[in-house]
Protein backbone atom coordinates (compact mmCIF):
# COMPACT_ATOMS: atom_id res chain seq x y z
CA UNK A 1 0.00 0.00 0.00
CA UNK A 2 2.94 2.46 0.84
CA UNK A 3 4.28 1.82 -2.63
CA UNK A 4 0.97 2.16 -4.32
CA UNK A 5 1.06 5.61 -2.51
CA UNK A 6 4.75 6.38 -3.67
CA UNK A 7 3.72 5.88 -6.94
CA UNK A 8 0.86 7.67 -7.10
CA UNK A 9 2.35 10.62 -5.67
CA UNK A 10 5.56 10.25 -8.47
CA UNK A 11 2.69 10.16 -11.16
CA UNK A 12 1.37 13.56 -9.82
CA UNK A 13 4.38 14.99 -10.13
CA UNK A 14 5.16 13.79 -13.43
CA UNK A 15 1.81 15.34 -14.42
CA UNK A 16 2.34 18.54 -12.87
CA UNK A 17 5.79 19.30 -14.87
CA UNK A 18 4.60 17.83 -18.25
CA UNK A 19 1.61 20.33 -17.98
CA UNK A 20 3.73 23.26 -16.77
CA UNK A 21 5.93 22.08 -19.81
CA UNK A 22 2.72 22.63 -21.78
CA UNK A 23 1.85 25.73 -20.81
CA UNK A 24 5.39 27.21 -21.21
CA UNK A 25 5.67 26.06 -24.70
CA UNK A 26 2.22 27.89 -25.37
CA UNK A 27 4.45 31.33 -24.31
CA UNK A 28 5.49 33.72 -26.87
CA UNK A 29 9.04 34.45 -26.50
CA UNK A 30 8.08 38.24 -24.45
CA UNK A 31 6.30 36.55 -22.08
CA UNK A 32 9.34 34.55 -21.78
CA UNK A 33 11.83 36.72 -21.09
CA UNK A 34 9.44 38.96 -18.98
CA UNK A 35 8.80 35.56 -16.40
CA UNK A 36 12.60 35.02 -16.73
CA UNK A 37 12.81 38.29 -15.08
CA UNK A 38 11.29 36.59 -11.71
CA UNK A 39 11.62 33.17 -12.68
CA UNK A 40 15.44 33.02 -14.58
CA UNK A 41 15.16 29.11 -14.86
CA UNK A 42 12.02 30.25 -17.93
CA UNK A 43 15.30 31.64 -19.83
CA UNK A 44 16.15 28.30 -21.29
CA UNK A 45 12.71 27.71 -22.93
CA UNK A 46 14.48 30.15 -25.22
CA UNK A 47 17.64 27.98 -25.63
CA UNK A 48 15.33 24.89 -26.51
CA UNK A 49 13.80 26.95 -29.24
CA UNK A 50 16.58 28.51 -30.86
CA UNK A 51 19.82 26.61 -29.89
CA UNK A 52 19.66 23.97 -32.63
CA UNK A 53 19.21 27.03 -35.79
CA UNK A 54 22.27 29.35 -33.74
CA UNK A 55 24.04 26.36 -33.84
CA UNK A 56 24.07 25.63 -37.65
CA UNK A 57 24.56 29.13 -38.63
CA UNK A 58 27.79 29.51 -36.27
CA UNK A 59 29.09 26.24 -37.50
CA UNK A 60 29.02 27.18 -41.34
CA UNK A 61 30.75 30.80 -40.38
CA UNK A 62 33.37 29.60 -37.58
CA UNK A 63 33.17 25.80 -37.97
CA UNK A 64 32.61 22.73 -35.37
CA UNK A 65 35.75 23.65 -33.16
CA UNK A 66 34.37 27.55 -32.23
CA UNK A 67 30.52 26.78 -33.05
CA UNK A 68 29.38 25.42 -29.64
CA UNK A 69 31.16 28.32 -27.58
CA UNK A 70 30.07 30.82 -29.59
CA UNK A 71 26.52 30.12 -29.12
CA UNK A 72 27.10 29.30 -25.16
CA UNK A 73 28.18 33.01 -25.14
CA UNK A 74 25.53 34.40 -26.96
CA UNK A 75 22.85 33.20 -24.61
CA UNK A 76 24.89 34.37 -21.84
CA UNK A 77 24.84 37.34 -23.32
CA UNK A 78 21.30 37.53 -24.03
CA UNK A 79 20.63 36.37 -20.82
CA UNK A 80 22.22 39.26 -19.02
CA UNK A 81 20.37 41.62 -21.12
CA UNK A 82 17.11 40.28 -21.02
CA UNK A 83 16.02 43.26 -19.35
CA UNK A 84 16.70 45.73 -22.23
CA UNK A 85 14.60 43.05 -24.27
CA UNK A 86 12.69 45.25 -26.69
CA UNK A 87 8.93 43.69 -26.04
CA UNK A 88 8.20 45.34 -29.68
CA UNK A 89 10.11 42.92 -31.51
CA UNK A 90 7.61 39.87 -30.49
CA UNK A 91 9.90 36.99 -31.29
CA UNK A 92 13.82 36.48 -30.19
CA UNK A 93 15.28 35.13 -33.15
CA UNK A 94 16.77 38.27 -34.89
CA UNK A 95 17.74 39.34 -31.65
CA UNK A 96 19.51 36.03 -30.58
CA UNK A 97 20.94 36.19 -34.17
CA UNK A 98 22.33 39.13 -33.89
CA UNK A 99 24.10 38.87 -30.56
CA UNK A 100 25.38 35.41 -32.42
CA UNK A 101 26.76 37.50 -35.49
CA UNK A 102 28.43 40.56 -33.16
CA UNK A 103 30.10 37.58 -31.38
CA UNK A 104 31.11 36.21 -34.49
CA UNK A 105 32.36 39.31 -35.64
CA UNK A 106 35.01 38.96 -33.36
CA UNK A 107 36.88 36.81 -34.75
CA UNK A 108 36.60 38.01 -38.58
CA UNK A 109 40.02 37.79 -39.16
CA UNK A 110 39.94 34.30 -38.41
CA UNK A 111 36.46 33.86 -40.17
CA UNK A 112 38.63 35.16 -43.64
CA UNK A 113 41.53 33.25 -42.84
CA UNK A 114 39.33 30.27 -42.92
CA UNK A 115 37.46 30.83 -46.21
CA UNK A 116 40.94 31.37 -47.52
CA UNK A 117 41.84 28.41 -46.43
CA UNK A 118 38.41 26.63 -47.72
CA UNK A 119 38.85 28.35 -51.40
CA UNK A 120 42.61 26.73 -51.58
CA UNK A 121 41.91 23.55 -50.31
CA UNK A 122 39.10 23.75 -52.81
CA UNK A 123 41.48 24.21 -55.94
CA UNK A 124 44.10 22.03 -54.87
CA UNK A 125 41.53 18.97 -55.24
CA UNK A 126 42.47 18.55 -59.24
CA UNK A 127 40.59 15.38 -60.72
CA UNK A 128 42.04 13.86 -63.69
CA UNK A 129 38.97 11.57 -64.12
CA UNK A 130 36.84 12.66 -67.03
CA UNK A 131 33.85 10.75 -66.05
CA UNK A 132 30.38 13.10 -66.29
CA UNK A 133 29.99 12.82 -62.36
CA UNK A 134 33.71 13.64 -61.92
CA UNK A 135 33.70 16.72 -64.12
CA UNK A 136 30.37 18.00 -62.45
CA UNK A 137 32.17 17.69 -59.03
CA UNK A 138 35.10 19.60 -60.14
CA UNK A 139 32.41 22.42 -61.34
CA UNK A 140 30.82 22.44 -58.02
CA UNK A 141 34.72 22.56 -56.25
CA UNK A 142 35.64 25.77 -58.33
CA UNK A 143 32.03 27.02 -57.52
CA UNK A 144 32.88 26.86 -53.60
CA UNK A 145 36.47 27.90 -54.27
CA UNK A 146 35.02 31.04 -55.91
CA UNK A 147 32.00 31.26 -53.16
CA UNK A 148 34.68 30.81 -50.45
CA UNK A 149 37.00 33.79 -51.87
CA UNK A 150 34.22 36.21 -52.84
CA UNK A 151 33.09 35.93 -49.06
CA UNK A 152 36.04 36.62 -47.93
CA UNK A 153 36.67 39.94 -49.87
CA UNK A 154 33.76 41.25 -48.47
CA UNK A 155 33.66 43.81 -45.46
CA UNK A 156 32.70 42.26 -42.36
CA UNK A 157 29.45 44.30 -42.14
CA UNK A 158 28.77 43.39 -45.67
CA UNK A 159 29.32 39.84 -44.76
CA UNK A 160 26.99 39.56 -41.71
CA UNK A 161 24.26 41.43 -44.17
CA UNK A 162 24.39 38.36 -46.32
CA UNK A 163 24.97 35.29 -44.30
CA UNK A 164 22.40 36.38 -42.30
CA UNK A 165 20.35 36.33 -44.89
CA UNK A 166 21.06 33.53 -46.56
CA UNK A 167 22.19 31.20 -43.83
CA UNK A 168 19.63 31.73 -40.84
CA UNK A 169 16.93 32.59 -42.75
CA UNK A 170 15.82 35.83 -41.54
CA UNK A 171 14.16 38.53 -43.64
CA UNK A 172 15.93 41.50 -45.08
CA UNK A 173 13.49 43.52 -42.04
CA UNK A 174 14.98 40.76 -40.01
CA UNK A 175 18.60 41.45 -41.13
CA UNK A 176 18.56 44.60 -40.23
CA UNK A 177 16.70 44.73 -36.91
CA UNK A 178 19.50 42.23 -35.75
CA UNK A 179 22.21 44.03 -36.61
CA UNK A 180 20.76 47.47 -36.05
CA UNK A 181 20.75 49.06 -39.50
CA UNK A 182 18.42 50.38 -42.02
CA UNK A 183 16.65 48.46 -44.84
CA UNK A 184 17.60 51.78 -46.98
CA UNK A 185 21.16 52.45 -45.42
CA UNK A 186 24.36 50.18 -46.15
CA UNK A 187 25.58 47.83 -46.41
CA UNK A 188 22.03 46.05 -47.03
CA UNK A 189 20.59 48.36 -49.65
CA UNK A 190 24.19 48.01 -51.24
CA UNK A 191 24.35 44.33 -50.70
CA UNK A 192 21.08 43.68 -52.38
CA UNK A 193 20.52 46.71 -54.43
CA UNK A 194 16.78 45.44 -57.08
CA UNK A 195 17.88 44.87 -60.57
CA UNK A 196 19.12 48.18 -62.35
CA UNK A 197 21.41 49.64 -59.56
CA UNK A 198 21.45 50.96 -56.22
CA UNK A 199 18.59 52.03 -54.43
CA UNK A 200 17.40 55.58 -54.19
CA UNK A 201 17.81 57.18 -50.39
CA UNK A 202 15.70 56.14 -47.90
CA UNK A 203 14.44 53.41 -50.55
CA UNK A 204 13.35 50.27 -48.18
CA UNK A 205 14.37 47.26 -49.96
CA UNK A 206 11.50 44.29 -50.08
CA UNK A 207 12.43 40.69 -49.86
CA UNK A 208 12.36 39.00 -52.51
CA UNK A 209 9.15 36.87 -54.03
CA UNK A 210 11.25 33.52 -54.18
CA UNK A 211 12.21 33.32 -50.37
CA UNK A 212 15.64 34.11 -48.73
CA UNK A 213 18.49 32.22 -50.29
CA UNK A 214 19.97 28.78 -48.28
CA UNK A 215 23.25 27.14 -49.29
Amino acid sequence: RMRTGHDARSRMVVIAVVMEIAQDAGLGDTQVIALSLADPGRFGLLYDRYEVSLYRYAYRRAGPGMAEDLVAETFLVAFSRRERFNPVLGDARAWLFGILTKEISRHHRRERARLRAIARACLAEVDTDLTDQALVDTDARAARAALASALADLSCGDRDVLLLIAWSGLSYAETAQALGIETFHPPLAIAFAPPGGTPAPKQVIPDPEYGNLHG
